[in-house]
């Protein structure tokens, strides 16, 4: 292989990873006040009345967001322990099946996308709330890394 083709591909790769790393700080550091359920608060009935939640990771996502499906192959591929973690989307029935049946996913909750936006304000994906009862005690943008966090803080 000659060296100008192994520098143009190392140079896609770094493009393409720094690329999701800055998207994903700069969404970090992006006030999270006004999206979704505030630290603190009881989750909104919606939630509690079609989610098994208690004690949970809640994970938001678009299944049309290429980051969360990234953060959720990651999630599978590396044996995260998912009994808490309970993704959350709205979309339609093709994608979520295709979706549950790539990542193995038991924890799937499809609520409408009106009341993801809407009802419970998230309009940014992917989003983790880690719950304690029915009590949000953190909220951030999901990575592996930060789900990894939430569940190893829990004991």
């Amino acid at each position: 292989m000659n060296i100008e083709l192994f520098c143009i591909l190392v140079f896609i790769f770094l493009s393409q990873f720094m690329t999701n790393y800055i998207v994903i700080y700069i969404s970090r550091k992006k006030s999270l006040n006004f999206i979704g359920p505030q630290i603190n608060q009881s989750i909104p009935n919606i939630i509690k009345d079609n989610i098994n939640y208690d004690n949970s990771i809640l994970f938001f996502f678009d299944t049309k967001c290429t980051t969360c499906r990234e953060v959720i192959k990651e999630i599978t591929y590396r044996g995260l322990e998912q009994e808490n973690i309970k993704y959350v989307t709205y979309g339609s029935d093709d994608i979520i099946k295709e979706i549950k049946e790539k990542y193995n996913i038991c924890n799937l909750y499809v609520l409408p996308e009106k009341t993801i936006k809407e009802t419970l304000k998230i309009t940014l994906f992917p989003l983790v709330l880690k719950l304690k009862g029915d009590i949000v005690k953190n909220k951030g943008i999901a990575s592996y890394g930060y789900i990894r966090e939430l569940i190893e803080n829990e004991n």
